[in-house]
């Protein structure tokens, strides 16, 4: 019986150390298992405050006030037979042509302008055949109701060779500019002559049926050199 009880104490103390081992087995994978495992997250960070609502969009700025509109001058330009271009203190303007007629181009400018010059021919032989005309209006300024009948306030040079020969430079200045002077020495004519039914002209002799005309409603007083003058 001794025996037999010290056996069976040999066989229940292994078991209990098999159990130990197994169970340190386990603590040791638990440890593992838990290493493995990722760190608990960060508690939430608190919530941002309501942003503040978005500020009104600017108002565009005012537009600039406007000058008022300055006055306008607009001419019929007429001749007979062509109007080849017409310039205002020096510019190049549009001549737009006028409904129903063959002869007349109109033009319109500021009527704080200078100066109204323009180009043009007759097909036959010149004075004897055609001629040209200039009525203005405007608002207000000295181009309102501006013909050539003022004959001191246009001057005309003429030639018979063809609108390529224009009137000659005078210190740097073409016919066209406000700056330009006239001179009779030049082979200007101050008021031109008469043409037929009531039109202005230029030189009658020779076949001079290519014109260039000068026309400002302040007279050309001090425009206006030479012997002729």
């Amino acid at each position: 019986m001794a025996g037999s009880s010290v056996g069976e104490m040999v066989s229940l103390i292994r078991e209990n150390q098999a159990t130990i081992v197994s169970q340190q087995a386990e603590i040791e994978a638990l440890k593992q298992f838990v290493g493995m495992l990722p760190p608990p997250a960060s508690p939430p960070a608190p919530a941002s405050p309501p942003a503040s609502p978005p500020s009104p969009p600017l108002q565009p700025p005012s537009p600039p006030m406007l000058p008022p509109q300055a006055p306008a001058a607009i001419c019929v330009i007429g001749v007979d037979n062509t109007v080849t271009a017409a310039y205002v203190d020096g510019e190049l303007v549009p001549t737009p042509g006028v409904p129903g007629s063959r002869y007349e181009k109109t033009t319109e400018f500021l009527a704080s302008a200078s100066l109204l010059a323009f180009s043009g021919y007759d097909w036959e032989n010149g004075c004897g055949h055609g001629g040209f005309w200039v009525n203005c209006e405007s608002a207000a300024g000295p181009w309102a109701g501006y013909t050539l009948h003022e004959r001191h306030t246009w001057a005309v040079w003429t030639n018979s060779v063809g609108m390529e020969t224009t009137p000659p430079t005078v210190s740097g200045h073409e016919w066209t500019s406000s700056q330009y002077v006239v001179d009779p020495d030049n082979g200007w004519l101050i008021g031109g002559t008469s043409g037929i039914w009531g039109w202005h002209c230029g030189d009658i002799g020779n076949g001079n049926k290519y014109w260039f005309v000068r026309a400002t409603p302040d007279s050309l007083n001090g425009t206006v050199s030479g012997s002729g003058a």
